[in-house]
């Protein structure tokens, strides 16, 4: 059996934005689509609001919340919508499914405010302040799934770094930012450009090729850094890297 992805662990709080980093064919997808259920997992435990939501076989009232309360919204548009409908027709298939209204009135008035919300109005917003409104307005927390650490600085509080199925190393954005460990999560970051021509010269992307590294991913185990950063590696790992950053034990 391959494992497509292990050991990995996610909180996610309501109201809180978390953000799983990693290069295409490194498991982002797959937790994506095991959390929401459109994968069966083959091991360990998925909890929402309180329900383990793992197993294979879920019960109707589970199932209806599910697909009331999770949503995923998926990168392509043109493979996720269909082209012959149109926007009233697409929006109020879920006002539809769930009967989130009673009157036809009542169902033209819900599509109208959503579509304002989202800034298909006259005065259009941009997406990521439009996803941070929505989320201090409604609560809602979000997972978001990106190959590139430059993309989830701003919109996230958490961010996960996965290569090759294994969390590599959590934290708070400040934490990954300011302090990275594992050599692939410092090989990420050094890839980002900055917009300071002074700096950008002087900017050198680092190399990481996990075949030649000498790093074995099923021997790492949790390392503590500093209050919620935790990076996955072995005791010597950990010390050669932390002393590598220029962090202090």
């Amino acid at each position: 059996m391959v494992h497509a992805i292990r050991g990995v662990n996610i909180s996610l709080e309501k109201g809180k934005t978390a953000a799983i980093v990693g290069e295409s064919g490194s498991g982002k997808s797959t937790i994506g689509r095991a959390v929401i259920r459109l994968y069966d997992p083959t091991d360990g435990k998925i909890i929402f609001e309180g329900k383990d939501i793992s197993k294979k076989k879920l019960d109707k009232e589970t199932r209806t919340m599910l697909r009331h309360d999770m949503q995923m919204i998926f990168q392509d548009p043109m493979a996720s919508l269909n082209p012959r409908k149109k926007v009233e027709d697409i929006i109020g298939e879920g006002l539809d499914i769930h009967h989130s209204y009673k009157t036809m009135e009542e169902r033209d008035e819900k599509i109208k405010a959503i579509l304002k919300k989202v800034g298909l109005a006259p005065d259009q917003a941009q997406v990521v302040n439009l996803m941070k409104d929505i989320q201090e307005e409604t609560g809602t927390a979000l997972l978001f799934i990106a190959h590139d650490l430059s993309m989830v600085k701003y919109i996230s509080d958490r961010i996960g770094v996965l290569h090759l199925g294994h969390m590599l190393e959590t934290g708070t954005t400040d934490e990954i930012f300011n302090n990275p460990i594992h050599p692939y999560t410092r090989a990420l970051l050094s890839a980002i450009p900055t917009p300071n021509p002074i700096v950008e010269k002087k900017r050198i992307a680092m190399e990481y090729n996990y075949k030649t590294s000498g790093i074995d991913y099923n021997k790492g185990t949790p390392h503590n850094v500093a209050g919620t950063h935790y990076v996955s590696c072995t005791d010597e790992e950990f010390v050669q890297w932390t002393n590598d950053s220029g962090h202090t034990l």
